[in-house]
């Protein structure tokens, strides 16, 4: 017989982003088509977030935030059902455990508003699309290069929705409620067909290695564009920053800070180009920064 173990609990974030960020999760393009065959699907984009009450804003900077990405957009998911929708939560990041044996985990079962029994498995993804380049197999790769999307869909479709078959079969309803990003290089040719189970609307980025960095001084040549750092978690909604309240990073002090990473660590950075509306600094692009060996694979 199964056995299923609660979630870890989470740190407190560190600030309220997680309001835009909670939006951002609910009404984004999906990266992966929900089903297999992407046939009526009705995924519920809320507006009811606009309604967060600062009772409910305490409950989550108590309870549910936490510093890893992944982590924190189920967290952000987990208040979507609870709070807004209000539905019946069957379970929550509970491994499934036979025999000794871990099987995997269900990211969330729940009683929708109509009685139907839903399992979503939840995630947010970020690939940089390598034209000239593979990792196992595919040209969407993750920061992390051994993460790709096409190993992803096979988890999620394969292995993890199926699942819950066992353990809940009065579940009628399996999705992937997978958001993110893919960021394309920009001399790069755009890919004539898209990875089966990617939704063509994605929300999309550019990438480039750090020797490539006076790409991002030439196309602001203007001299109106500001930067960003954006740290984690909060990788998720746009950034906007009133003029009068902070000051964005100039283009001289970008290179100095990414230098200083690069010589150190080899990990992609992300981060926000921001341009000048108003008294709004407002979000233009969004940028992965990559080691110049990306995608290396160990």
């Amino acid at each position: 017989m199964a056995v299923l173990n609660k979630m870890k609990s989470a740190e407190k974030p560190e600030n309220r982003h997680w309001i835009h960020d909670l939006r951002w999760a609910m009404s984004s393009p999906f990266l992966m088509c929900p089903t297999a065959s992407d046939q009526g699907v009705s995924m519920r984009p809320e507006v009811e977030a606009c309604k967060i009450s600062e009772e409910g804003s305490k409950s989550f900077e108590g309870e549910y935030a936490g510093h890893r990405v992944g982590y924190y957009f189920e967290s952000l998911i987990h208040y979507w059902l609870k709070h807004v929708r209000k539905v019946e939560l069957l379970a929550q990041g509970l491994q499934v455990v036979e025999e000794g044996r871990t099987l995997g985990e269900l990211d969330f079962v729940f009683r929708d508003e109509e009685g139907c029994v839903n399992h979503w498995e939840v995630a947010v993804k970020f690939y940089l699309y390598c034209e000239d380049r593979k990792v196992k197999g595919s040209h969407y790769i993750g920061p992390n290069a051994q993460d790709t999307f096409e190993l992803k869909r096979e988890r999620i479709f394969a292995k993890q929705l199926p699942l819950s078959k066992e353990v809940f079969p009065e579940v009628s309803i399996r999705q992937a409620f997978v958001k993110g990003r893919v960021f394309y290089h920009p001399e790069a040719k755009k890919p004539d067909e898209l990875p089966s189970g990617m939704r063509s609307d994605h929300l999309r980025g550019v990438w480039i290695h750090c020797s490539e960095l006076p790409w991002l001084d030439e196309a602001g040549s203007d001299g109106l564009r500001r930067y960003h750092l954006i740290e984690k978690p909060h990788w998720l909604s746009p950034k906007c920053f009133s003029v009068r309240n902070s000051e964005p990073l100039s283009f001289q002090d970008l290179s100095k800070q990414l230098a200083s990473h690069f010589s150190q660590l080899d990990h992609p950075v992300l981060l926000s180009v921001l341009q000048q509306e108003g008294d709004i600094w407002q979000e233009h692009e969004r940028v992965f920064v990559a080691a110049d060996d990306y995608p290396l694979v160990s």
